[in-house]
């Protein structure tokens, strides 16, 4: 089924990924995904040209991330950069509602990751792991102000929430080069 994932027909990709959002709700359909590298595949789809693929995406990234062991190995594949590259083009695009819709999904599995992989000597603590999060931090802060956000409530408490799970910058950045 992990295949489906690269397949061209974006309709089969994006309801392959909603099946593996599915999956990732359950222990034993995890372990298959995991070795199935579908983890992986639906963060590559996170930039896929489709919105309906990037929300599909995103969406099995918010419950895969939402499990410790699931959310290490998003974070070793790279899911906060690319969760944050969803972010930033949803950020300085024109915010139809298909960006909005992806941007509040991107923050949602962005903050379920932080919340399972990051702390201290948690799988967020490689280098890059720490300049992503503190460029999120700084898009955040600017996403804030940005006019057709601003009348988000619902963006603006996402925000507000991944915010403080951020690690401080300058003392992760330490902490990562020790």
């Amino acid at each position: 089924m992990a295949a489906l994932l690269l397949e061209y027909h974006e309709e089969a990709v994006a309801e392959a990924a909603r099946a593996f959002g599915n999956f990732a709700r359950s222990g034993a359909h995890r372990g298959a995904m995991r070795e199935a590298r579908a983890h992986e595949a639906l963060c590559l789809l996170l930039d896929h040209r489709d919105w309906e693929v990037v929300h599909a995406a995103a969406g099995a990234l918010i419950n895969a991330a939402a499990e410790p062991e699931c959310a290490a190995e998003l974070a070793a594949a790279g899911a906060l950069g690319a969760l944050l590259a969803l972010m930033e083009r949803c950020v300085l695009s024109e915010l139809h509602d298909t960006q909005l819709v992806a941007l509040e999904l991107a923050c949602k599995a962005a903050a379920n990751l932080l919340a399972a992989a990051g702390g201290p000597g948690g799988a967020l603590s490689g280098a890059a792991d720490v300049e992503d999060a503190a460029t999120l931090g700084a898009l955040l802060r600017h996403a804030k102000g940005v006019e057709a956000l601003a009348d988000d409530p619902g963006l603006q408490a996402l925000f507000a929430a991944l915010l403080p799970m951020l690690p401080d910058a300058p003392a992760a950045a330490e902490g990562a080069a020790a």
